[in-house]
């Protein structure tokens, strides 16, 4: 079976001298599986308040629909972990995907619902992912890095080092998030993306203040000083973004 999400945009109309005007609009998001007789909706989330949270609703779907036709690419081996009471396995490769070979060894995950058998999404090394956690799409654990409760990690994302990211956090796109940073909610990290050159994405994380871009890691003053050190353009974007950050810090708890 075949699979997608298709948008919907539905206008809320007003009229005046019989014109029809829009006043607003809502977006939703509807998952639909492909029949003989065209597409038919799975599901359909509304975006409320939060349109990337829709979206994001209807991609976990996605991915789950997918799934189950899918190839399992690892197993739960008999290597077996203690954490906080729970029991968490190290894992071993199927097949070949992304970057990873078939027999190769990963970290440690409490069950199949931890780690998405589609895309290459994979728990590297001693990381560990249990509870109700999940990751998925092409998001990577490694190190020493912990993902666990309701925690989801999709997209690009990368969560490494002594990381912790866990409660209902969710965390998505091209964030990196690493060194003892801990994610519990949306408000402790944001990522940006350079627009100004190269376009890459970068990361601030608020419990432990510090910036991840490209190969760089550190303060949000050693990153000014290294964008200075670059060019005078880059140096006065970055202070941009630092200053930004350190003026909402206070505001958001």
């Amino acid at each position: 079976m075949r699979y997608r999400i298709r948008p919907r945009i539905y206008a809320c109309f007003t009229h005046s001298d019989r014109l029809p005007i829009v006043q607003s609009s809502i977006t939703t998001y509807a998952v639909q599986v492909r029949k003989w007789y065209g597409w038919v909706t799975v599901k359909e989330y509304d975006e409320g308040s939060d349109s990337d949270f829709a979206l994001r609703q209807a991609e976990e779907l996605l991915e789950l629909l997918n799934q189950e036709k899918m190839e399992k690419k690892y197993e739960l081996t008999d290597e077996i972990l203690e954490v906080g009471g729970h029991v968490l396995h190290r894992i071993k490769a199927l097949r070949n995907f992304g970057n990873i070979k078939q027999g190769e060894i990963g970290g440690w995950i409490e069950n199949e619902d931890n780690l998405s058998h589609c895309g290459d999404c994979w728990v590297y090394g001693d990381a560990e992912v249990y509870g109700n956690a999940k990751v998925l799409g092409d998001a990577i654990v490694l190190g020493d890095a912990e993902v666990y409760g309701n925690a989801k990690v999709y997209g690009n994302t990368e969560v490494y080092g002594d990381a912790e990211v866990y409660g209902n956090a969710i965390v998505y796109g091209d964030a990196e998030v690493l060194g003892d940073a801990e994610v519990e909610k949306k408000s402790d990290y944001i990522v940006f993306k350079n627009w100004w050159s190269s376009g890459r994405y970068f990361t601030w994380t608020r419990s432990n203040d510090m910036w991840r871009v490209g190969c760089f890691y550190g303060t949000g003053e050693e990153l000014i000083k290294k964008a200075y050190n670059d060019s005078d353009e880059i140096g006065r974007e970055y202070e941009r973004i630092v200053k930004y950050v350190e003026s909402i810090k206070s505001e958001i708890k």
